[in-house]
């Protein structure tokens, strides 16, 4: 049987694009899940990383300088980046940072808690 990585595609799509990553790493220990990932357009103050439903969303803001009549404008403009999560129960963001000249993220996996043990449970209501 063969294994896909449902990231390569997006690491793939986006060497083609205006946000390259170059590094990828994903690592689960603990029900956390650590990323690792760099690119050439992240910065320590330009990024927000957001996660629902198994996908973990990062905008990079970029300014594009615009001049009219003699003026200079800055514009922010947000570029996105895409990555599916090994599993959609990883949905809680324990942390992001840039560090090293990459980012990394934690994410906890959450998981349905029962309010019942698994024991039997006997007596008269």
């Amino acid at each position: 049987m063969e294994v896909i990585d449902k990231n390569e595609k997006v690491l793939n799509l986006s060497k083609q694009s205006s946000f390259k990553l170059t590094e990828l790493k994903m690592d689960v220990k603990d029900d956390v899940l650590t990323i690792r990932l760099k690119a050439p357009l992240l910065s320590p103050n330009n990024y927000v990383v957001d996660v629902s439903d198994g996908i973990l969303t990062l905008k990079v803001m970029l300014a594009k300088i615009e001049t009219n009549y003699g003026e200079i404008k800055k514009k922010p403009i947000f570029v996105e980046c895409f990555l599916v999560l090994p599993n959609s129960s990883f949905n809680s963001l324990l942390n992001s940072q840039y560090s090293k000249g990459g980012l990394f993220i934690s994410i906890a996996q959450n998981t349905p808690k029962t309010l019942l043990s698994s024991d039997a449970i006997t007596g008269v209501a």
